[in-house]
């Protein structure tokens, strides 16, 4: 069992006084410059942003060069989320899709309507 001595008393007084010293610095910290849950949630999708891009890179590099199928597929799959995630935390938009079969012909408006129209 520990003795309490003077010794001790003054080490615990010691950290003590530093731990309130910490306390305030960061109060005022705080206090300087506050940040707005918009602003911390801006940060972290840079960074975020930024990490992703690295992944995308080393990927990228892996793809070159691998010859085995089956790591190829798993790397293929890998990059398709990291490029979903890249667009999603850059803001952009999906590509507008394109339905086959919808192209309408143009029609002359001084030709008669056909049968059936």
């Amino acid at each position: 069992m520990a003795l309490f001595t003077a010794e001790n008393a003054a080490e615990m007084a010691k950290r003590a006084a530093e731990a309130k010293l910490a306390a305030k610095e960061q109060t005022k910290l705080a206090a300087l410059s506050p940040e707005t849950e918009a602003d911390f949630a801006e940060k972290h999708r840079k960074l975020r942003l930024l990490r992703v891009r690295k992944q995308q890179e080393r990927i990228d590099t892996m793809l070159l060069a691998e010859s085995d199928p089956a790591k190829l597929d798993r790397l293929a799959s890998a990059a398709i989320r990291l490029n979903e995630q890249e667009r999603q935390l850059s803001n952009r938009s999906l590509p507008p899709t394109l339905k086959a079969g919808t192209v309408k012909a143009k029609r002359n408006s001084s030709a008669p309507p056909e049968p059936g129209e």
